[in-house]
């Protein structure tokens, strides 16, 4: 990987790559929910306690087993206000910042999919069936008990007054 210079206040200083040191980049995953359409499958925050940065809708994605991260986006709007689109019709998104190559954005992604891994396994479960195991594992706890759901109150019909006013 190739160092860049940055010039500040008449010196030359030599800058390594964004997060080459793991040190650098710790990063905790928060609030995960789960959104599925096509790779995406949620958001979370990404917390990164260094900086004291808080990256809010990260989103979670997924294809053919390999899982990645990717910071979030914005609509993009076209000058009539508009969402545009691309040419299949699906919505375009701007970039709300961007990394400074694209090993940064990997080891970015890396850390961020191992955290939300180690705070929250049931991001990854295969097919997205985190919500049936939920129920099934509450009607196991349900069934452990002894007790059952409860029954549903039958809704009340509401009957309206009759009209007692004149016409005109």
């Amino acid at each position: 990987m190739q160092n860049r210079a940055a010039i500040r206040g008449g010196r030359v200083r030599a800058r390594t790559p964004a997060f080459e040191n793991p040190d650098q980049l710790k990063v905790e995953a928060r609030n995960f929910r789960r959104y599925k359409s096509n790779t995406l499958q949620g958001f979370f925050d990404a917390f990164l306690p260094a900086l004291g940065l808080t990256i809010r809708g990260t989103s979670l994605h997924q294809r053919d087993g390999r899982w990645w991260v990717s910071p979030p986006g914005r609509p993009h709007l076209k000058p009539d206000g508009t969402q545009a689109r691309d040419r299949d019709g699906r919505p375009r998104f701007s970039s709300v910042f961007e990394f400074s190559d694209r090993g940064a954005q990997d080891r970015f992604s890396e850390a961020a999919v191992g955290a939300l891994k180690a705070s929250q396994p049931d991001a990854f479960l295969e097919g997205g069936d985190c919500m049936e195991q939920a129920l099934a594992a509450a009607t196991d706890k349900i069934d452990g008990i002894g007790t059952s759901m409860p029954r549903r109150r039958a809704k009340r019909r509401r009957v309206a007054a009759p009209y007692s006013g004149e016409q005109s």
